[in-house]
């Protein structure tokens, strides 16, 4: 799974401005609405807007999270082979936090959209 999501992340990487710039035009019109919309305007949008920048926000943490080369060097002594284990841990961990947050993203769209 994380050699997939290298291979994405690498192909979306060159793309990351247009993703900052939804990231920046998501927040200030989260902000226009809370400041200067109605009631009414609010309670149609803002729930959509929020998730669209928590959503934003998860991409982005995927984006820069798999991007670059994820290959190991040849170990030849014990400290590099100790080394290696110890960074093929530490990518499962953070594959592991990745997907819990993915989980929980879904979790909180169902629930504020009433799915």
């Amino acid at each position: 799974m994380t050699q997939w999501l290298n291979l994405w992340a690498n192909k979306l990487f060159p793309f990351r401005r247009f993703f900052y710039s939804l990231v920046v035009l998501s927040i200030l019109f989260i902000f226009y609405s809370l400041g200067f919309a109605t009631l009414a305007y609010q309670d149609r949008w803002l729930n959509i807007s929020l998730l669209f920048l928590l959503w934003l926000l998860l991409f982005n943490l995927l984006l820069h999270t798999f991007q670059g080369e994820k290959q190991l060097k040849e170990a030849k002594s014990w400290f590099a082979k100790l080394k290696n284990n110890f960074v093929q841990m530490l990518q499962k961990l953070l594959l592991i936090a990745v997907t819990l947050v993915t989980i929980a993203v879904f979790y909180v769209t169902f629930k504020m959209l009433n799915i």
